[in-house]
């Protein structure tokens, strides 16, 4: 589906099918944009014994 929409990440794919199918509106997106950092690894193994 990403090749087919062109998009480069899953979170675009949703993004583009909620604007264009459920019609929400652009300004919904992005609110934490560059607020926000994404996971790192140790992030993921943090709370693990």
């Amino acid at each position: 589906m990403k090749k087919r929409m062109n998009v480069k990440s899953y979170d675009e794919v949703i993004e583009q099918l909620l604007k264009d199918k459920a019609g929400v509106p652009s300004d919904m997106f992005g609110v934490d944009k560059g607020r926000i950092s994404k996971f790192t690894e140790k992030d993921r193994l943090e709370d693990r014994d």
